[in-house]
C-alpha cells in the first residue's frame, strides 16, 4: 500500500493538464456553498429546506472528482445530475451511516445535557443562600466534570467511528447495484485498520490549510482538488485497484 507522501505525490501527478478543469469545479461548487449560506441568512428557515440539497451534493462533488481522476468523459452538469439521479440513494446511505453512529450520538446527546443542566444548576444556585447550597454546587460540579468528560470523549468517539464511513460515496459510485446498507458496510470493511493512515493524510495537509487561511481562503480552490483526488487514490489503493496509467505517470 501506497505511504502518505506516495499518494500525495501521485495526486499531483494526476492533476497536471486537469487543474483548469478542476479549479472552475471547485469554483462552481464553492460559489453554491455560499450563495445557500448567504440566502439562509436573510431567510432562516430556507436554510432547513437547502440542507437536504447541498448535503447530498457533496456526492456529485466527489463524483465529479473520480471520473476526472479517472480520466472519464466529464462535463461541469455531471456535479448536479450525479447528486439528483442519485438524491434518494444519498440519504438513505447517509440514514444508514447514522444508524451506525446511533451509540456515540446518544453519548453526546446524554453528556450535553449533562454539561448544560450542571451549568444551568450551579448558577441558580449560586443565587441562594441556603445552608443545603454548598452541598448542592458540590454535587453540580461533580456532575459538570463528568459532563464534560462525557463530551469530550463522545466528541473523540463519534470521529472515530466516523471515519469508518468516509469512503461510502466511492464505494456507492463503483457499486451502483448495492444497498445503502451495503454500501456504508462496505467502507467500514474496507476502512478497518486504516482509520490512522486516513488521518496521517488529512493531517499532511494542516500546512496547505493555513496557506489557505493566509490567502483569505482563496487558495482553497487549489486544496480542494488536491485533496479530493488524494482520497481517491487512498480508496483505489485500499480495495487494490490502483488505477495503473496513474501509477505509471508517477514513476515518469
Amino acid at each position: 500500500m501506497l505511504s502518505v507522501s506516495e499518494i500525495k505525490k501521485q495526486a499531483k501527478s494526476n492533476l497536471q493538464g486537469k487543474w483548469s478543469t478542476v479549479v472552475v469545479l471547485s469554483l462552481i461548487y464553492i460559489a453554491i456553498s455560499y450563495a445557500i449560506t448567504y440566502a439562509s441568512n436573510f431567510i432562516p428557515f430556507i436554510g432547513i429546506g437547502l440542507l437536504i440539497i447541498t448535503i447530498p451534493l457533496q456526492y456529485g462533488l466527489i463524483y465529479s472528482f473520480i471520473k476526472i481522476y479517472r480520466n472519464e468523459k466529464y462535463t461541469y452538469s455531471d456535479l448536479f445530475t450525479s447528486t439528483f439521479n442519485n438524491f434518494t440513494k444519498i440519504w438513505k446511505v447517509i440514514g444508514n451511516q447514522l444508524l451506525k453512529l446511533i451509540v456515540p450520538i446518544i453519548l453526546l446527546i446524554v453528556s450535553t445535557c449533562i454539561l448544560v443542566g450542571s451549568i444551568t444548576f450551579i448558577y441558580i444556585a449560586s443565587n441562594n443562600t441556603s445552608d443545603s447550597n454548598t452541598i448542592y454546587m458540590t454535587l453540580a460540579g461533580i456532575f459538570l466534570i463528568i459532563g464534560y468528560i462525557g463530551y469530550i470523549a463522545s466528541i473523540i468517539y463519534l470521529y472515530v467511528k466516523d471515519l469508518l464511513y468516509v469512503l461510502s460515496y466511492y464505494v456507492m459510485y463503483d457499486n451502483p447495484n448495492l444497498t445503502a446498507k451495503q454500501i456504508v458496510e462496505e467502507s467500514e470493511r474496507v476502512m478497518k485498520g486504516q482509520r490512522g493512515k486516513y488521518l496521517s493524510l488529512g493531517l499532511s495537509f494542516f500546512g496547505w490549510i493555513l496557506l489557505v487561511i493566509i490567502t483569505f481562503g482563496i487558495g482553497i480552490i487549489f486544496l480542494m482538488p488536491y485533496i479530493q483526488i488524494s482520497i481517491a487514490i487512498f480508496y483505489e489503493d485500499r480495495i487494490g485497484k490502483l488505477n495503473e496509467v496513474n501509477v505509471e505517470n508517477t514513476n515518469i
